[in-house]
């Protein structure tokens, strides 16, 4: 088995597998997601086998109210390179519902700030992504290649599975209106937009 097949399996099962299940539920919430990041992410609900299933692509500043439910999992990842977003105000890359809410849930969908280091990978990474090889001549060592290396095969296998991901959506949502309903995009208004202002401020006080 040759070193790129193991490394593009392990991507693939990180992206298409996440590691979480989603439980079946009957207790209803209402989440609106914002796209507080810079770039399009694509939101993926985790199934109950713990596949992920491609649910809509939002773009940065966008928003997106939906019903889902209690113990329900949601990955989003960015569309230009498949790395995963962050959810606010856990900070966490996979976001679920763990308890009934008496209003509207505001989730911002935000990009981790890198280090220096992942920034350099991220960049050198884009250089060489349409030449992945030529990496062997680069004078960095050979653990910082493997990293960029890393970084190239995610950004292609993730855009190759996009085609396959949207074909998905249209064969699995008449299967999955009973799990997670989507209502068309609104506008955060009134009292939901100053909810917004305290959580946003209460975000950059941490």
């Amino acid at each position: 088995m040759s070193s790129e097949f193991r490394v593009d399996s392990f991507i693939v099962g990180k992206i298409f597998n996440p590691g979480y299940r989603s439980v079946r539920s009957v207790e209803e919430v209402n989440i609106r997601f914002i796209n507080n990041s810079n770039d399009t992410v694509d939101l993926c609900w985790i199934d109950f086998q713990g596949n992920l299933v491609y649910y809509l692509k939002l773009d940065s500043r966008e928003v997106v109210k939906l019903t889902t439910f209690i113990g329900h999992y949601w990955v989003a990842r960015f569309i230009r390179n498949g790395a995963t977003a962050q959810f606010l105000p856990d900070r966490t890359e996979v976001f679920a519902i763990t308890k009934r809410l008496c209003h509207t849930g505001i989730v911002f969908i935000t990009q981790k700030v890198p280090t220096l280091f992942e920034a350099a990978v991220e960049h050198i990474g884009e250089l060489f992504h349409k030449q992945q090889y030529a990496l062997y001549w680069l004078p960095v060592p050979e653990l910082i290649k493997f990293d960029i290396y890393f970084y190239i095969r995610r950004k292609r296998i993730y855009q190759e599975a996009l085609n396959f991901l949207s074909t998905s959506r249209n064969l699995l949502r008449p299967n999955h209106n009973s799990n997670v309903r989507l209502q068309e995009p609104l506008e955060v208004a009134g009292a939901e937009w100053r909810e917004v202002e305290n959580q946003m401020e209460n975000i950059e006080e941490n």
